[in-house]
């Protein structure tokens, strides 16, 4: 499609990975995993919580992708494959696989793609933490350092239909701004837009919602092991977390109390169950005794 006059992209954007096969497997085929994981990590709430085990394991395969891909963008860069007007003005319609010179959009993508990096190490370490909420915050800032790829691509599709309609003919020169302005623009409504969204109180809703029924479980059986052992922590007590749990407040809050009364729960029941063994070694006791008593008594 890129070879169409209308179209706002470098001729060979598809095709100049061909004879690179270090490329292809580094870089491209990982990234079509990264995606389709990406896809699924972004699924409604109801469907990752009715496959938790699925949504962990995509989102650890994701995660792991994303380092390959981001080595990939070296070797591409090595080659002299990231798209720059070197090409253009390099004297070949197509990629040698060598550029001559730096381009400057280098420095801007090397920039982006160790925030693609420190993203997923982030998004990682707060799931080992527990800390849904912000492991959320992270996966979204970490989907959206790499989905801008193809959000470029979508507008460079749209601004390709009104070329055609318009009867508009890019030329070589052109085809290489508009498509780097693309990329800019898709950067910016990418990155700035989650920033945006986490800032205005997004990354309240964005705790997966198989951590979130994880924890309302882990509630309902707190409480029912307090109700069993004598610590009593209320319906109300119950009724508000298990309402706070499923609602888009301070979720981290809501799961340090839900840990502190877990905690709580359980020293109750080592109490509870301590007392019972001391009541039954007392019980054993007066039989013993009794016993006792009985055998001395004269016939």
């Amino acid at each position: 499609m890129a070879e169409h006059d209308f179209v706002p992209a470098p001729r060979d954007i598809a095709s100049k990975h061909g004879p690179h096969a270090a490329v292809k497997l580094t870089h491209i085929l990982p990234s079509g995993v990264w995606c389709l994981c990406g896809a699924m990590q972004l699924a409604p709430p109801r469907l990752r919580a009715a496959a938790p085990r699925l949504h962990r394991l995509t989102g650890r395969v994701m995660l792991a992708t994303a380092v390959p891909v981001a080595i990939g963008y070296f070797v591409m860069e090595s080659r002299g494959l990231v798209g720059g007007s070197h090409e253009l003005h390099g004297g070949s319609d197509r990629s040698s696989g060598r550029g001559s010179g730096m381009p400057e959009n280098h420095l801007a993508l090397r920039c982006l793609n160790a925030w693609f990096v420190l993203t997923a190490v982030v998004a990682m370490v707060q799931a080992r933490r527990r800390r849904f909420a912000s492991h959320g915050a992270w996966s979204l800032r970490h989907v959206a350092s790499g989905a801008w790829v193809v959000v470029q691509r979508v507008i460079v599709l749209a601004v390709s239909v009104a070329a055609m309609v318009a009867r508009v003919k890019w030329s070589e020169e052109a085809r290489y701004d508009v498509f780097g302005k693309i990329g800019v623009a898709a950067v910016a409504m990418c990155v700035l837009g989650v920033e945006a969204y986490v800032w205005m109180g997004g990354s309240d809703r964005l705790r997966p919602a198989a951590a979130r029924a994880e924890v309302q479980m882990a509630t309902t059986k707190g409480v029912a092991t307090a109700r069993r052992s004598g610590e009593g922590l209320g319906l109300a007590d119950a009724d508000g977390m298990a309402g706070a749990g499923g609602s888009g407040e301070d979720l981290t809050v809501i799961e340090a109390q839900a840990g502190a009364r877990a905690g709580r729960v359980g020293v109750a029941r080592r109490r509870g169950q301590g007392q019972d063994s001391g009541r039954a070694s007392d019980g054993s006791g007066r039989s013993g005794a009794a016993g006792g008593k009985a055998g001395a008594q004269p016939e």
